[in-house]
């Protein structure tokens, strides 16, 4: 072996040291069972930290900060109110900010998604009064006709006998 060869071969094996004393310690991809932590207990909802009102869009949406701090838009489930350019959706939209405060703490009950990405959810406020059922009742949103919530079928024909706002408008 030349001597040219013999001194390639050291230095590649020099360098060859120097990088495996450099690099990190291996580190295990998962802790041994015995290290993992047991999982935590189950939380109640009212151990959760509240949705809060960010503003309401119309009658039955409602743009809400989650406890991560992010904005979700929430669909009222099981009614249906009309859009703001509609005739009825100013009043709608109008009660609905005052049935809620920017800032408050609200429960939404249900967790499905409709197919422009709304959560629908029933949204309780003040106590868990049902939002929904309020705008129903005075007579500014219908049941959703796909809905199975007798008690909103009942408030929108209270609505419609008394005349009260679009509750005297049957909807299909």
């Amino acid at each position: 072996m030349s001597p040219r060869t013999l001194l390639c071969l050291v230095l590649l094996v020099g360098l060859l040291l120097v990088v495996w004393t450099m690099r990190p310690p291996a580190v295990p991809s998962r802790p041994p069972a015995e290290a993992v932590p047991e999982a935590p207990l189950a939380v109640t909802p009212e151990e959760l930290p509240p949705f809060r009102v960010a503003r309401v869009v119309d009658g039955d949406t409602v743009d809400v900060v989650d406890p991560a701090g992010e904005v979700v838009r929430v669909r009222v489930l099981g009614i249906d109110a009309p859009e703001r350019a509609q005739p009825g959706g100013d009043a709608a939209t109008a009660w609905a900010w005052a049935a809620l405060e920017e800032g408050e703490a609200v429960e939404l009950v249900g967790d499905d998604r409709d197919r422009w990405g709304r959560r629908l959810a029933e949204v309780r406020h003040d106590g868990g009064r049902d939002l929904g059922a309020g705008l129903v009742e005075a007579g500014h949103a219908w049941r959703w006709q796909h809905a199975d919530r007798p008690d909103l079928e009942t408030l929108a024909a209270e609505a419609r006998a008394a005349g009260r706002g679009c509750g005297r408008i049957r909807r299909r």
